[in-house]
């Protein structure tokens, strides 16, 4: 290696390597079952689904090269769950990591990984964790996140006792209590009902972290699951004999920002319209444009966060500081002014008798809405 070009290539090779051994190691042929994660996202795009099922086992002539930078976005996660690991047990916590469990479901295989399971001191409480990775943090988890955790913990609570679990090198399936004595050494009760199970997703960005939780086994989005598994297994089969397509199958309605990320995008019906090949150099540019803005954002957030700080350690609050060509100075400002509409009713419904509709009314008449106006979306092909 001789050039920054050859080592990065070497990288972007090596990430590529490890994804599918890792892959394969810890989830198998995912073609041959349904994933929780599947079900969850099946909820909201059938044929997204079944579009990444059936391309699964099948190898193009080609592979196609995917750049070092969307591999260093799918070897994240990975490295989120050894960072995670790493932290248990120097604090010598118990846990089991990438728990499996087996399902037939009116013949649809269904498989469920947990990311990491800890029992608290009592061996009478559990604690299911499902790790994220983002790019960066949400005020409010995304809904298929948690349809996959509820799923995955009633998953866990409906099979307890039955020999359908299995992690690590314990390849034999076992009932969890059985597992729960050879990973951990402590005897867990033989029916569920006598054990407390919450479950939280946790969200890692680059430079921080955030929880949502505590959530709880829930039987009703755990059937709509298994409904949406038959269903799509169905599909899966009916597919691959022949006797259906792709196209039969319900996609995603309106705006949903994975669909730029879904790798089966290019022959969505939902995206169907006139092609013209010749835009291509603006849509790029416009698109490199946008990402461009975004990257000087963020830097221009550090440097401001990095100015504050030393600002803080430099000079007293308020005051100006002088470079040679610039000055600069932190002060504080008030906070933005806004309405809280449930307060607002709150405060309505106590000060007099105003019913829900007299409410409702005069939320309709204080809305003000602004001039419609052109949206411009560019999203990629995959």
């Amino acid at each position: 290696m001789k050039t920054p070009e050859e080592i990065l290539s070497l990288l972007a090779s090596g990430l590529a390597a490890a994804s599918e051994k890792h892959t394969q190691e810890t989830l198998g042929d995912r073609s041959v079952y349904l994933g929780v994660s599947d079900l969850a996202l099946g909820l909201a795009c059938p044929r997204a689904v079944v579009a990444a099922k059936l391309a699964t086992n099948v190898q193009p002539v080609v592979q196609p090269v995917q750049t070092l930078e969307n591999l260093l976005k799918l070897r994240r996660g990975h490295w989120l769950e050894y960072g995670i690991e790493e932290a248990l047990q120097a604090v010598r916590r118990k846990y089991i990591s990438q728990l499996r469990i087996s399902l037939n479901y009116e013949n649809a295989p269904i498989k469920s990984h947990l990311d990491l399971v800890l029992p608290d001191e009592d061996s009478r409480s559990l604690i299911v964790l499902e790790l994220k990775s983002v790019a960066r943090l949400r005020e409010q988890v995304y809904s298929s996140h948690e349809a996959q955790l509820y799923g995955q913990m009633t998953m866990l609570q409906e099979l307890w006792a039955r020999p359908a679990f299995s992690a690590g090198d314990y390849s034999e399936s076992r009932s969890f209590p059985e597992l729960a004595k050879r990973h951990w050494g402590i005897s867990l009760p033989n029916s569920a009902s006598a054990v407390s199970m919450r479950g939280f997703v946790l969200t890692i960005a680059p430079q921080a972290a955030k929880v949502f939780g505590p959530y709880e086994p829930n039987e009703a989005v755990f059937e709509a699951l298994m409904r949406t598994g038959k269903l799509l297994w169905q599909a899966i089969l009916e597919i691959r004999a022949g006797q259906a397509t792709l196209d039969d199958l319900p996609w995603l309605k309106g705006f949903y920002l994975g669909c730029d990320y879904c790798a089966h995008n290019g022959s969505c019906p939902k995206f169907q319209g006139d092609d013209h090949p010749e835009l291509e150099p603006e849509l790029a540019a416009l698109t490199e444009l946008k990402a461009t803005r975004n990257t000087l954002e963020a830097e221009i957030k550090e440097r401001e966060d990095q100015l504050k700080a030393l600002a803080a350690i430099i000079s007293p609050p308020g005051q100006w500081i002088n470079g040679q060509n610039h000055r600069f100075r932190v002060s504080s400002q008030a906070g933005r002014v806004t309405l809280d509409q449930n307060l607002l009713k709150a405060g309505l419904t106590q000060s007099g008798n105003i019913g829900e509709a007299g409410l409702e009314a005069i939320f309709a008449s204080a809305q003000k809405t602004s001039r419609p106006f052109e949206r411009l979306q560019v999203s990629p092909i995959n």
